[in-house]
């Protein structure tokens, strides 16, 4: 995971060409919440709609996950806590189970917002947001 967002190995580090290490984990933590939150919120992801017409939404959402969720990396186990990992790890089996019940052509994000599989999703996310939050997450 390092890797792909040129992480610095030690004495070939590049100005400008690589991110530190607290970058790398501020990083990982916002994007691995920040698909949590737009989950969470109807109004988001309407709102990312109008503002990026040529994104079809309601993929983004799965895929999203899929870029940013690395349950077996050892850097992102390090990244969070185990409570953390937990809660990380439920919210995947439920985006997972969801998906796999989900057709391949998902509807635009205003027609999925009105699914049973996406208010299982949004109701997931709130659940999960609302734990994190009360193990110390700003999200």
């Amino acid at each position: 995971m390092r890797n792909k967002i040129n992480k610095p190995i030690e004495g070939t580090e590049t100005k400008g060409k690589s991110i530190s290490e607290e970058e790398f984990i501020d990083l990982t933590r916002n994007n691995v919440f920040g698909v949590i939150d737009l989950w969470a919120s109807k109004e988001s992801q309407l709102e990312y709609q109008r503002n990026v017409p040529i994104a079809q939404v309601s993929d983004e959402l799965f895929c999203q996950w899929e870029d940013y969720y690395f349950p077996a990396s050892d850097d992102f186990i390090q990244i969070f806590n185990p409570t953390e990992l937990k809660l990380l790890s439920e919210f995947d089996e439920t985006l997972n189970a969801i998906a796999d019940i989900t057709p391949k052509n998902l509807p635009l994000i205003d027609e999925f917002i009105e699914t049973e599989e996406w208010k299982t999703m949004n109701k997931k996310a709130i659940e999960i947001k609302k734990k994190l939050n009360t193990v110390g997450n700003k999200l």
